[in-house]
């Protein structure tokens, strides 16, 4: 992976094919690897003869920039290729269908006072041959109990590799199991092993002749202080740890699942970090190579979690939930390029890495809300990221001061996907299947991710 500048979050796919090509600058100045201005300037390049393009490179010196393109020349006109209504930033992976092109514009629509691009950097990206390439998608109990949910959007699973069944398992300090009751919005309660038998009954025939592998996710206590869950888990994965691995070993294979997954957000201190640790290197060494062990691992890196390093087949990069300064949350700088590399600096190897993308917004003053993909999809388009305006429903986007909301559009997922496989990365994990829209639908994200993966690999499963 060869390393450009002084950004080690970022990295170079190949060659760039702007290094000696003419320059034109227009409504801006140029500097040495890239161009300032207002909105509207433009970055010209001229290529000698028709060359493919299937990737172009941004960074910038602030964030000043709020909406961008890239067109081609080919066949004698200027067509946009690429554009996104967000900003720029650190950096910024553009990607997209080869095409062969004579010449590149880059062009700063939107901008916050004067910006300042200090790198424009084209490539062609060759296809690589990744049959073993996954998409992960948890899948909810909730979602999962509700059958048409599940094939509403069931065309997804042609994508989707492997399946993390979600909430329906939970484990207790002392290491036993138990069914959560399925709560629902009225107020009333489904009981929680019936939920369970019904969910993974609806799974098990929808997937049915796919090549799909089911994993089950195992959650700790639903206690309401997140410092009682930490010591709930350490309690669980430490003095209780041979009970907890006996009863997952037995629920997983009375079950027929093909993994044991965890999502532990609360560690707080290094004796948990440990206690977790050892409980995953106890686990794999009783599974005996005959089922994949995965976790979720946080967006922030603290030196703690190269503790999973080795016992995990799986690291799901919880790639979501962080927010930059302008209240963006899952950003491509500080939820893909960097977040990867954060990790790899850890000790864990790319291949065993997912990068995770939500399929969901956050409200840009980080508020505690939540909303689906599928609800503002048509608003957005393929090129823009936030949303803004009232919502039908949710009450809180009401009014002149509501906070807007920022996705994972299908652009940004596709870029995240492609970035994914150029960085030779085991993946891409989706929370969750439940919020995308149908799969025959043009902005479906699951299609964004089918679409990048066809692009960018010789061999894959069609959507």
């Amino acid at each position: 992976m060869a390393r450009n500048g002084s950004n080690s979050a970022a990295f170079s796919p190949g060659e760039n094919l702007l290094q000696n090509a003419a320059v034109t600058v227009c409504g801006g100045e140029r500097t040495e690897n890239g161009f300032s201005g207002r909105a509207g300037a433009t970055y010209t390049v001229e290529f000698p003869a028709p060359t493919a393009v299937n990737t172009v490179v941004l960074r910038e010196d602030g964030a000043n920039c709020r909406g961008f393109s890239v067109e081609a020349r080919i066949d004698g006109e200027f067509r946009q290729i690429y554009a996104q209504d967000d900003k720029i930033g650190e950096y910024r992976y553009c990607a997209f269908r080869e095409i062969p092109a004579t010449a590149l514009r880059v062009t700063v629509r939107q901008a916050e006072n004067q910006f300042s691009l200090t790198g424009v950097e084209a490539y062609c990206v060759p296809k690589k041959r990744v049959p073993d390439f996954r998409v992960t998608a948890y899948l909810t109990a909730e979602t999962a109990y509700d059958a048409n949910a599940l094939r509403a959007r069931a065309g997804s699973l042609d994508c989707i590799t492997d399946v993390i069944f979600f909430g329906a398992v939970r484990f207790s300090a002392d290491g036993t199991l138990y069914y959560p009751d399925l709560k629902a919005e009225d107020g009333t309660k489904a009981d929680g092993k019936t939920v369970f038998q019904t969910a993974i009954q609806n799974l098990r025939e929808i997937t049915n002749g796919r090549d799909v592998r089911i994993h089950c996710n195992f959650l700790g206590s639903d206690v309401d202080s997140a410092n009682e869950r930490c010591e709930q888990h350490t309690l669980a994965f430490g003095k209780n740890r041979n009970t907890l691995i006996a009863a997952i070993l037995q629920f997983i294979e009375a079950n027929g699942f093909d993994g044991i997954f965890f999502d532990y957000e609360y560690p707080r201190r290094l004796k948990d970090w440990l206690t977790f640790s050892r409980f995953l290197t106890a686990l794999k060494k009783e599974i005996h190579g005959r089922f994949v062990l995965g976790a979720a691992v946080p967006v922030w890196k603290n030196l703690w979690e190269a503790l999973l390093a080795r016992p995990l087949d799986v690291a799901e990069i919880m790639g979501y939930d962080s927010f930059d300064a302008d209240g963006h949350h899952a950003a491509f700088t500080a939820t893909a390029s960097r977040l990867i590399a954060n990790y790899q600096s850890l000790g864990f190897a790319r291949r065993r890495l997912d990068l995770g993308m939500p399929f969901y917004a956050r409200p840009v003053d980080g508020g505690l809300y939540w909303y689906a993909y599928r609800e503002e999809a048509h608003t957005l388009g393929t090129s823009c990221n936030i949303a803004q305006g009232a919502l039908a429903n949710f009450p809180e986007t009401q009014g002149e001061a509501a906070p807007a909301r920022y996705y994972n559009g299908w652009q940004m997922v596709y870029d995240k996907t492609a970035y994914a496989i150029d960085a030779d990365l085991g993946g891409v994990m989706v929370w969750h299947y439940g919020y995308d829209l149908p799969s025959a639908d043009e902005l479906s994200l699951f299609g964004a991710i089918q679409q990048a993966i066809e692009d960018r690999t010789i061999y894959r499963k069609s959507l």
